[in-house]
């Protein structure tokens, strides 16, 4: 679930979430694999055919009833400062 300006929120295999952070093809983001969510679903309908979720704060929360199903694994953010942002 995402904002759009990295990965655009769908259905993904985990081996398409492998954007390299720098490099000639740190911005080359891949299409899912199932936009999402279709026409006429919500993200719950989406989330339930997923076996992990990752979810851009910024733009989605977790739906309410896919709480349960989901436990978090890690959190990470962007640090400012000089002329790069770092991951962390």
């Amino acid at each position: 679930m995402g904002c759009g300006n990295a990965y655009k929120s769908g259905l993904y295999e985990l081996g398409d979430l492998t954007v390299p952070v720098f490099g000639p093809n740190n911005r080359a983001f891949p299409a899912p694999r199932l936009s999402g969510p279709p026409a006429g679903e919500s993200a719950a309908a989406l989330l339930d055919r997923a076996a992990f979720a990752v979810v851009e704060p910024k733009c989605h929360s977790l739906p309410t009833s896919a709480r349960r199903d989901f436990t978090l694994a890690a959190k990470r953010h962007v640090i400012l400062g000089g002329k790069r942002s770092w991951l962390k």
